[in-house]
């Protein structure tokens, strides 16, 4: 038999959190990325004529990579909301089907 328990108010909790700190760190990157892209520059303190822009073109990937890959935390907690609801819904379709019949 399945060890299930299901906390419907923790898993919102916990999805909500979830989000929250996902639109925080996207923040964050796009932060860094306006940060580091300046530091690379002429007058940015760490200027080297070559390796800058091929430091400052990887970095932006590196940071749209990570951007991305944070993006998806929404996709969990929309995975995480789906089960829960799905598991309510049938927890309440069964005791439906449960109920005694008027005579």
């Amino acid at each position: 038999m399945p060890d299930v328990n299901v906390d419907p108010v923790a898993a919102r909790n916990v999805i909500k959190v979830m989000n929250q700190h996902k639109d925080t760190i996207i923040t964050d990157l796009d932060d860094l990325l306006t940060k580091v892209t300046a530091l690379l520059t002429n007058d940015g303190g760490l200027w080297l004529k070559q390796s800058s822009p091929v430091m400052s073109v990887e970095f932006a990937t590196f940071q749209k990579n990570l951007r991305d890959a944070i993006a998806n935390i929404q996709n969990f907690g929309e995975s995480f909301e789906s089960t829960v609801k799905n598991l309510e819904d049938l927890d309440l379709g069964y005791s439906k089907t449960s109920e005694p019949a008027d005579a």
